[in-house]
């Protein structure tokens, strides 16, 4: 899986790199977000490709449940 690495200050959001996020989220493409601990993957719910996308990247096996 290809991976483009969008940094976006917390402090002061580049709105480019906002939309540039937005954008990978509608092409149906997964994003990483930083969290206090951990990364989180996301997607684009409605998207069963996207979806499916996150099942495989977390190893997930498909009967169960991701949070929404």
């Amino acid at each position: 899986m290809a991976t483009d690495l969008i940094e976006i200050n917390a402090e002061q959001p580049d709105p480019d790199a906002i939309a540039r996020a937005a954008a990978t989220l509608r092409k149906g493409r997964v994003v990483a977000i930083p969290t206090d601990a951990l990364y989180t993957l996301v997607a684009d719910p409605f998207n069963l490709r996207a979806v499916r996308s996150v099942f495989n990247a977390k190893g997930r096996d498909h009967h169960r449940s991701l949070p929404l």
